[in-house]
């Protein structure tokens, strides 16, 4: 299974009544996934706002429901079968995109946008963002440009997908230990908006003071992310300036049926990385990846 993390600086302001607000599909999967997810963030002690109202939808619910949208750090959406076919969870997912891209309209003084992560529930993200298989023409009447523009955004951030043969379990596991490290984090200086190497940068928060085991397996260089994840774990490790006692990362890479030669000489599965990046970008991810196999004590294929 791989791993994922939120790119974001969590804000501290003391407005925010919510940890997490989902949205999902009540008939796909209030009583399953939605379920099991939210007894997992409570029993972790995190805030979730789940629109479970069988009410009629009015004027007064939906206003309350947007107040929990921007009063919410994470937004958690839960695409399903039958999503699209909801013209209030469509509606409820543009509120959502609204607050992910606008500062002006979020309430908290630090100006900090709401952070969206997606779980693809038996649907899979190029359904959801071009609007494929159940979601080509279940859209029903209303502002069908708003909602499509929507589906498309959402569908393009990192998130987790889950197939009929997933262990919903361990992705529910996942998803809850995501964000409660998100959660938790510690506010970081960023990088100048825009630039490379702000990348994954809020993360290296979490890397203070530990051991830190990169897993190389076949596919590991096949991901972006993982390749600016690995870039921040060797800056830390030769950077003492993250600690007071001047300690840098200890590394110990793992090797899962591939060879270390593969990786420091980037071979077989390593030789090619995502394209369409800067040359700077590539160069810092092959220099990640050979100076990774010399550090610490491997284990696995020498």
């Amino acid at each position: 299974m791989p791993s994922w993390s939120l790119r974001t600086t969590p804000c501290t302001c003391s407005k925010y009544e919510y940890d997490v607000f989902i949205s999902f599909r009540g008939e796909d999967t209030r009583t399953r996934f939605t379920d099991h997810l939210c007894k997992a963030f409570k029993d972790k002690r995190i805030r979730v706002y789940r629109d479970d109202s069988d009410l009629e939808r009015g004027k007064t619910i939906w206003t309350e429901l947007v107040q929990a949208i921007k009063t919410s750090r994470i937004a958690v959406i839960v695409f399903s079968e039958n999503y699209a076919n909801s013209k209030w969870c469509l509606d409820e997912l543009v509120a959502i995109m609204d607050c992910k891209s606008s500062t002006s309209k979020r309430r908290c003084k630090c100006k900090e946008t709401l952070t969206v992560l997606p779980i693809f529930y038996h649907v899979s993200p190029s359904e959801v963002r071009e609007q494929k298989g159940n979601f080509a023409e279940a859209l029903p009447k209303g502002p069908k440009k708003k909602w499509r523009e929507a589906l498309t955004e959402s569908a393009k951030l990192s998130g987790f997908p889950l197939t009929k043969d997933s262990s919903e379990s361990k992705y529910i596991e996942q998803i809850v230990e995501t964000i409660s490290k998100t959660l938790n984090r510690e506010s970081l200086s960023a990088a100048p908006a825009g630039s490379e190497s702000n990348i994954h940068r809020e993360d290296s928060s979490a890397l203070t003071e530990l051991t830190f085991a990169p897993l190389f397996s076949k596919n590991y260089a096949n991901s972006r992310s993982c390749l600016d994840e690995l870039v921040v774990i060797m800056d830390c490790k030769s950077s003492t300036s993250r600690c007071k006692c001047n300690q840098t990362l200890e590394v110990v890479p793992i090797f899962y049926e591939v060879s270390s030669s593969d990786v420091r000489e980037q071979k077989g599965n390593f030789a090619e990385v995502p394209p369409n990046f800067s040359e700077d970008t590539v160069k810092k991810w092959r220099k990640a990846l050979t100076d990774c196999t010399f550090v610490g004590l491997p284990f696995g294929k020498r």
